[in-house]
C-alpha cells in the first residue's frame, strides 16, 4: 500500500487522526458485507477528534478513509510535516520535508500512478 510504504520511509509507526468524520451506521455488520472483523474494530476504536493509531490499524484507517466510511488526515505522530491526505476521486497526496521521489518506482510497480 502506497501509504504505507510513504510513512515507513519517514520512519512513522504511528500516526494521529486529525479532522476526522465518521458515517453513522446503524448496522455496521451489513455495511461491511464480508463481515471483515478488523474494519469493524477499527471503526469503533477510532476516535472523533483525533487518536493514535498504530501497526495494522493504519491499513485499516486507510481502507475506511477510501471506502467513505471516514474521513481524516492522517499525521505522524513524531513529526506533523509528514501527513498522507486524501481527496477527490481516491487521491492520497503525501507532504514530507524529506525528498521522497525514490519511492515513485515502487507506488507504480503496486500500479498507482503517481503525478
Amino acid at each position: 500500500m502506497a501509504a504505507k510504504l510513504f510513512l515507513a520511509f519517514n520512519n512513522c509507526s504511528d500516526i494521529i487522526t486529525m479532522n476526522l468524520e465518521k458515517q453513522e451506521i446503524d448496522d455496521l455488520s451489513f455495511y461491511f458485507r464480508n463481515h471483515e472483523k478488523g474494519l469493524i474494530e477499527t471503526f469503533n476504536a477510532v476516535k472523533e477528534g483525533g487518536g493514535i493509531v498504530s501497526g495494522e490499524n493504519i491499513d485499516n484507517v486507510i481502507r475506511l478513509i477510501l471506502r467513505e466510511v471516514i474521513w481524516a488526515e492522517l499525521i505522524c505522530e513524531t513529526d506533523d510535516l509528514i501527513a498522507v491526505r486524501f481527496g477527490y476521486d481516491f487521491y492520497m497526496y503525501f507532504n514530507s520535508p524529506k525528498k521522497w521521489e525514490m519511492l515513485i518506482p515502487e507506488i507504480e510497480k503496486i500500479g498507482l500512478f503517481v503525478y
